[in-house]
């Protein structure tokens, strides 16, 4: 058997996928929680420095040395740009890293590169504008015509929906009090400002787009489409989706596929797309790796993570894509993991 090691496997998503490979791989993970609950799930575990570290490239080269890990799946962005830099390192010792392009990561990671690449290639996105202090987030707001139309930001450079907030000074405080349970997506102009006058970053004030979101998933090659999964998302808790539902929107493929071809892209690809108030998708984000919920798919009879342990072994995986269950859709819930 293959051995495979899997980063982040303490992450949303991470016991889903080392759950979908475990009888046919050897599964390694490594968080640097030590009781990460993805750590009962594989065969072995390893406890890790976070990417932050100066000694996260060293640990993993040596874990990789030592196990003869043949595949390294990461499932947290943060490391995708540390693994790519060092991606010959990892080649000299017989492992595949499954991780994008140094300059592709770069943009892909960075929400205003990625819109501006996205439009000057002709493809639909959100009214948007990239700010850095309190004039400029006052004179975006009022281009996209605040108050009068609900707007939303979020930082050019985050993941997971850290820092993301839906503007709208009508919201009803008391309604989300006795109604809703907490949660830090909605606020005010003035409790914005007050936030970000301690700390301003680059954001982008964006038009808020009121439509079905899509969640994507891609397998590409060098470029070229090989499967596209558009998936609705009918429920989430803190950006995660906890259900939904699989849809042949045709739209969304070909968008998808000429993302994947403006990027040169490989490997398992995550495109997040939401409908504006006419019902046309736009993009939110690119994940450049593995998604948690590519495990889904196992619902159509696709196991994704393990197309993508067969692409990086230099396997090229066959696909029924001709008579998928469009229409199907799936539920997360949570469970427990027991340990000594």
């Amino acid at each position: 058997m293959k051995n495979v090691l899997i980063t982040g496997a303490g992450s949303p998503g991470g016991p889903g996928i080392i759950k979908s490979i475990h009888e046919k791989y050897t599964v390694h993970g490594a968080d640097a929680d030590p009781k990460a609950t993805g750590k009962g799930l594989c065969s072995v575990f390893h406890s890790i420095p976070k990417a932050t570290n100066s000694d996260f490239i060293p640990a993993l080269l040596a874990i990789v040395e030592t196990h003869h890990i043949d595949v390294l799946i990461p499932l947290v962005t943060k490391e995708l740009e540390l693994f790519s830099s060092h991606m010959l390192a990892f080649e000299k010792l017989n492992c595949t890293v499954v991780v994008n392009a140094l300059t592709n990561l770069q943009i892909c990671n960075n929400k205003n590169k990625l819109l501006q690449k996205i439009e000057a290639a002709g493809l639909e996105i959100p009214q948007y504008m990239a700010v850095k202090d309190a004039d400029g987030l006052v004179k975006a707001s009022e281009e996209l015509n605040y108050p009068e139309k609900t707007i939303c930001v979020k930082p050019s450079e985050s993941n997971g929906m850290r820092g993301f907030r839906v503007i709208n000074n009508s919201i009803n405080r008391a309604d989300l009090f006795w109604n809703e349970k907490p949660n830090n997506m909605h606020c005010t102009m003035e409790e914005l400002r007050h936030i970000l006058g301690t700390e301003f970053r680059e954001i982008l004030v964006m038009e808020y787009l009121p439509g079905k979101e899509y969640t994507v998933d891609c397998i590409a090659h060098r470029g070229k489409a090989k499967l596209i999964l558009p998936r609705e998302r009918l429920r989430m808790i803190n950006g995660i989706s906890t259900r939904g539902k699989f849809v042949k929107h045709d739209g969304i493929i070909n968008y998808c596929k000429r993302i994947i071809e403006l990027f040169d892209l490989h490997g398992p690809i995550g495109v997040q797309l939401k409908e504006d108030a006419h019902g046309i998708p736009k993009m939110l984000e690119i994940n450049p790796r593995l998604q948690g919920t590519t495990v889904a798919a196992e619902g159509l009879g696709i196991n994704i993570p393990d197309i993508c342990i067969q692409q990086a072994l230099g396997t090229e995986p066959q696909l029924n894509r001709d008579e998928l269950d469009w229409g199907k859709e799936f539920g997360r819930y949570y469970t427990e993991i027991f340990w000594d």
